[in-house]
């Protein structure tokens, strides 16, 4: 949990101080996204060449990219 998902855990684990009920939970919260991404990924490949999906993958984050720096210039 290197993202937001940790502070949101730790914010909770604070306000509730139970810190291993809610490590269970942000870990099963963060193993269940991962098992949606790689099934979704994998229902993808049967579908689409790889080298699209590369493409896809490489256009969304220059996208975020651009939104960030825009958010960041913004007055």
């Amino acid at each position: 949990m290197g993202n937001g998902s940790a502070y949101a855990a730790a914010a909770v684990s604070a306000r509730y101080g139970q810190p291993l009920l809610v490590f269970a939970g942000a870990w099963i919260g963060e193993m269940a996204v991962c098992v949606i991404a790689a099934l979704a990924g994998r229902a993808l490949l049967k579908v689409l060449p790889i080298h699209w999906l590369q493409r896809a993958a490489a256009a969304l984050f220059a996208l975020f990219a651009i939104l960030a720096l825009v958010e960041l210039l913004r007055p």
